[in-house]
């Protein structure tokens, strides 16, 4: 596999459009730390399955919502393939596609179908492609530095071997499952006898129950009967005795309205006596009444005048009614500066509101800043690069002047937003109290407004009730004659009671004259209820001598209310072991229900026994199995990974060794002069051409077990913290790689090795956070 060619357009730093031709053999990709190397080589995994570290929304250069394209051009075995994926819209809308061609026609289109085709072209999936292809510093250090059981594991994670210890113990697993239920079985199934037979006896006391039951349930309907006619001979019984008692009482209630009638005849006698005295009352009063009526219209008069005049004297200041009603009538008052006001301390309002805002940018701003000043000063200049490897030196403090400067201008724009704020506040206070100032005076004219209309209002209906009051008094004065018009208030009284008691007289007369008017309907209803009276006595004799005839008595009626009392008692008595028959009934149904459940579900795992024996059987099978297949493949490639890595480790020293082993750890031994040493005895650079050998073996390995042959190789800063003359002994190592591989990807900061590079891509910071690539 050969990569020819690469399309990035809005790909993580690299804005724009970036188009790199790729050379065979050895390629060497530099530039300074954090420039976009690593982004770059990542877009190969990324074009062929979609493989991207962090989350895909991070693929697209940060800012940007135009189109994100990568396209990667590649031959193999024969073909020329074009990969191409992209991303289009934002947020909800956000669309990812993939399509693949060969020989210029597409084959697949979608995510999944180009990931199963670029796996089905180069024989690997994205894992095995990635442990293949791709080789990392700190994959070459984990291999010295780790623990010998933590070195097995990457190992074992690179070769794919770790996942068939997975399945082990997944099918140990399950064959330990599948044995648990198959006890469970078998301990139920044992219990079927006992069931079955639990069942049929249930079965069996249920019918009991039920028979039972109904023996109870009619015993109950007979006490119900029997409690039935006992309440019917006592309710007939009852009703008969309550009707000679409504008779009874009926012939009293006459009696009584007998004497009640005799009584108010005998009244109504003495009324005529009465009547004729207050006759003669009545004339010799008469004869006043006329007088009095116009005296009594006149001082009436008089007494609404002097009240209206008294309302006017409240109002008026003298005693012209032509005088106008008080104030002019004006136009209510303008609302036009309060409003106005208003309207500029909303607006001030809303000043303030946008410096606040302007202001809380700049805070958060300031705090982002001040949190990046406190990441660089966490970090030393004469430590390495916490990334790469390398010493930090005078890059770090520039950073660091550069993140001090970013922090002192958060600051600077910080402290003017907060003088702005103070500004406007003072702005919208002075705003805010002049409308208030200007809505409190139009509250004050408004009631003064007010004020003066109740004014004008009360003038004009006191001035026109005293007009209507001195109009009445001359009106009444010209029907009185001059003895009349003379009299005061004392004479006027006198001639008020004697014509009060002409008036009660009058009053009492029509009085008894309406009761004398009753005397005949009276005398009417007197005769007719001594007849209704003597009527019922007959009827009540009557009543009384069939009861006696019946032996109708209290006695009678009480024990006949005993007897019902004692059969309704007896009724719910059966009634009620009546319905607790029928639970115990219900109860064995439901035990009978339960007991033939219990033995059905009993049978059925009863029958799954057997097919339960020959799962666990074969689950355990397959454990064992696949153990023995994960113990061979683990035994076995220690021995075929040696022989790899001792073939390149002889190509890169020249074959100056006498032997390349590994421990069953995978921890590297050399012979050096016919004895076996590990790597601490070795100086850092053959450390790290055997570590170098190994990891370029596990791909190897990797790519002949998957059945393909990609023949690409990328290698992410192999060369670590080198010295030149160790980064020329890897160099010559990387050029005897070409026998082996078509085509190596070789990144690294270091500006020195380009130059020893047959070819070689540089990767350029061109602003914050962006980059560009181009081939040298």
């Amino acid at each position: 596999m050969i990569v020819r060619h690469i399309y990035l357009q809005n790909y993580r730093v690299y804005e724009g459009v970036c188009e790199l031709e790729l050379p065979e053999g050895l390629v060497g990709i530099y530039g300074q730390n954090g420039a976009g190397k690593s982004y770059l080589i990542e877009s190969i995994p990324w074009a062929l399955f979609g493989y991207a570290r962090g989350s895909v929304e991070e693929v697209r250069t940060t800012g940007v919502n135009d189109e994100c394209v990568v396209e990667i051009t590649f031959e193999h075995e024969g073909h020329t393939y074009v990969a191409r994926r992209s991303i289009t819209g934002g947020g909800k809308t956000t669309k990812r596609d993939a399509m693949i061609t060969a020989d210029g026609l597409q084959v697949a289109t979608g995510a999944r179908d180009v990931e199963r085709y670029v796996q089905q072209v180069i024989g690997m999936n994205e894992k095995g492609f990635l442990a293949s292809v791709f080789a990392e510093q700190k994959q070459l250090a984990a291999l010295s530095s780790q623990t010998p059981s933590e070195r097995r594991k990457l190992v074992l994670d690179l070769l794919g071997i770790t996942p068939i210890e997975t399945a082990v113990k997944a099918a140990r697993t399950d064959a330990k499952a599948a044995d648990t239920t198959l006890k469970s079985l078998q301990t139920v199934a044992s219990d079927l006898p006992a069931l079955e037979t639990e069942r049929d006896d249930a079965a069996a006391a249920a019918i009991a129950a039920r028979s039972e039951a109904d023996t109870t349930r009619k015993s109950g309907a007979a006490a119900t009967d029997k409690a039935q006619a006992a309440n019917d001979r006592y309710e007939a019984m009852a009703r008969q005795l309550e009707v000679g008692q409504q008779v009874a009482k009926h012939h009293a209630g006459l009696l009584a309205r007998v004497t009640a009638l005799e009584t108010e005849a005998n009244a109504l006698a003495s009324a005529e006596a009465d009547l004729r005295e207050l006759g003669d009352t009545a004339a010799r009063l008469t004869s006043s009444r006329a007088g009095f009526d116009a005296l009594r219209a006149l001082l009436e008069a008089r007494e609404r005048h002097d009240k209206a005049e008294a309302a006017w004297r409240a109002v008026a200041a003298d005693d012209n009614l032509d005088d106008a009603a008080g104030p002019a009538e004006s136009a209510p008052p303008s609302d036009v500066d309060a409003v106005a006001a208003r309207q500029a301390a909303a607006n001030e309002q809303r000043a303030l509101a946008g410096v606040e805002a302007t202001a809380a940018v700049r805070v958060e701003a300031l705090k982002q800043a001040e949190a990046t000043l406190r990441k660089a000063d966490a970090l030393d200049a004469s430590a390495d690069c916490p990334t790469c490897g390398q010493p930090l030196g005078d890059t770090f403090g520039q950073v660091r002047t550069h993140r001090a400067a970013e922090v002192a201008a958060a600051a600077a724009a910080l402290e003017l937003a907060n003088a702005e704020v103070a500004a406007a506040v003072k702005r919208a206070t002075a705003a805010d109290q002049a409308a208030k100032a200007a809505e409190t005076t139009l509250a004050e004219a408004r009631a003064q407004w007010q004020r003066d209309a109740k004014l004008r209002a009360a003038r004009q209906d006191a001035r026109a009730g005293l007009r209507s009051a001195r109009e009445a008094v001359t009106a009444t004065e010209s029907t009185c004659d001059a003895v009349q018009l003379g009299l005061k208030s004392a004479a006027l009284e006198d001639t008020r009671a004697a014509l009060a008691e002409a008036e009660a007289a009058d009053r009492r007369a029509a009085e008894l004259r309406g009761q004398l008017g009753r005397a005949s309907a009276v005398t009417a209803e007197l005769e007719s209820a001594r007849a209704e009276a003597e009527a019922r006595g007959k009827e009540l004799e009557e009543l009384r001598a069939a009861a006696k005839s019946a032996g109708l008595t209290a006695k009678a009626v009480a024990e006949a209310e005993r007897e019902r009392n004692e059969a309704r008692a007896g009724a719910t008595q059966t009634e009620a072991a009546a319905r607790h028959a029928g639970e115990v009934a219900a109860r064995a149904d439901a035990h009978a229900t339960a007991t033939a459940l219990a033995a059905e579900r009993a049978a059925e795992q009863h029958a799954r026994i057997q097919p339960q024996a020959v799962e666990a059987r074969l689950l355990g099978r397959l454990g064992e199995l696949l153990g023995s297949f994960k113990d061979h493949e683990a035994a076995s490639v220690g021995p075929r990974l040696a022989g790899h890595a001792r073939a390149l480790f002889d190509d890169m020293t020249d074959g100056i060794y006498n032997g390349f082993d590994l421990t069953e750890n995978f921890e590297v031994r050399l012979t050096d002069a016919n004895r076996e040493f590990d790597l601490r005895r070795f100086s850092g650079s053959e450390v790290d051409l055997a570590n170098l050998a190994l990891r370029i073996a596990i791909s190897e390995c990797v790519t002949l077990q998957s059945g393909g042959a990609v023949g690409l190789l990328v290698l992410d800063e192999v060369f670590g913290p080198l010295d030149s003359a160790r980064r020329a002994r890897v160099l010559d190592a990387l050029n005897n790689l070409q026998t082996r591989f078509t085509q190596v990807l070789v990144v690294t900061h270091a500006d020195d090795v380009k130059a020893q590079l047959p070819s070689a891509i540089e990767v350029t910071v061109i602003g914050d956070r962006r980059a560009t690539a181009v081939v040298v």
